[in-house]
């Protein structure tokens, strides 16, 4: 699926979204309102960018399959938007998977990311802390989920690299749809910022 902001328009840079371990394509747009997030943000000023989603993202081992890169990334191109560097939007796992996507192809092809509520560990945490450093990157995560604590060491971890631009942070909240859609037009307002 993929969604425009009001008018739309060719060549629109684009956010690639990973749902959760339950969503598919349709849980951004059904259970979040990315769309309603991003129509608010262009009428406040955000530039303008498209989002996508795919079902079954990830591969047998858990990471970013290779349809993200192979499939999705070129039909997108085809359909007119820019997809030289792309931004990454995930939830839970698929906030795992977002800085697992962005650590694989880096800060030339990966011009920002946002996860919220990162489905990672305390070594996922360090690993990441330096494979996206040099990529701004927003990790949000409630304070009552089980993983704001990797969540809080990836967000501290970034800060010290001072690399590139980092925010986010633990809020009240927990692992839930409802966390997800109030920490939501801040992070596609951050998006929007990093791709112009």
């Amino acid at each position: 699926m993929v969604g425009f902001p009001p008018g739309g328009a060719k060549h629109l840079p684009v956010v690639v979204m990973l749902h959760g371990s339950n969503g598919d394509a349709r849980t951004p747009f059904d259970l979040y309102g990315v769309q309603y997030h991003l129509a608010a943000a262009v009428q406040s000023g955000v530039p303008p960018f498209a989002m996508a989603a795919i079902d079954d993202w990830a591969d047998v081992t858990g990471d970013p399959s290779p349809v993200i890169t192979e499939s999705l990334v070129p039909f997108l191109h085809d359909q007119g938007l820019s997809t030289g560097r792309i931004g990454l939007l995930g939830w839970s796992i698929g906030g795992r998977g977002v800085l697992s996507l962005a650590s694989v192809l880096g800060p030339d092809r990966v011009a920002v990311v946002a996860a919220t509520s990162p489905a990672i560990s305390h070594d996922d945490a360090v690993a990441f802390s330096r494979s996206v450093a040099r990529i701004p990157v927003s990790v949000t995560c409630g304070r009552d989920d089980a993983l704001s604590i990797p969540a809080k060491t990836l967000l501290d971890r970034l800060r010290l690299a001072k690399t590139a631009e980092v925010t986010g942070g633990i809020y009240a909240g927990c692992h839930d749809a409802v966390f997800r859609r109030r920490v939501l037009p801040a992070q596609i307002a951050f998006l929007g910022r990093h791709l112009v």
